[in-house]
């Protein structure tokens, strides 16, 4: 296939990937793609079956498991295991994300890393003078 051809093939995968018309069959397909991008637009998405997500979140790209933990579609165990990733920068993203649940940046602020540590407490604080402010 010419290089012209598979790019557009690729660039249309990718809109799908991150479609929420897109149906999950498709969506549990292209979550086996090569291509990291594509993974990773699966793992955004939050109309990605569950199954998926679970599946995505063992994915060999740490970024892949960054945007599972981002996912408002994944479940809470997922998150908790996410928190014991072996990769400090999955642990850190999600220290980092005031979406993360917390119960999740409670258990991330007791990282053994002082990084994942420090952005725990922050989100936390920032979430709590959130709170206090509405």
């Amino acid at each position: 296939m010419e290089v012209a051809k598979l790019n557009e093939v690729i660039v249309r995968q990718y809109i799908l990937a991150g479609s929420t018309d897109t149906d999950s069959q498709m969506l549990e397909s292209l979550s086996e793609h090569k291509c990291d991008k594509i993974r990773l637009r699966v793992a955004e998405n939050p109309k990605t079956p569950i199954h998926v997500l679970r599946k995505l979140s063992k994915d060999k790209n740490r970024d892949v498991r960054i945007a599972i933990a981002a996912n408002p579609a994944v479940e809470h165990s997922v998150l908790m295991n996410l928190a014991e990733d072996e990769d400090v920068g999955v642990r850190h993203g999600m220290a980092q994300d005031i979406n993360t649940p917390i119960a999740v940046l409670q258990k991330l602020a007791s990282d053994e890393n002082g990084w994942v540590r420090g952005e725990a407490y922050k989100t936390l604080e920032i979430l709590t003078n959130f709170d206090l402010a509405s």
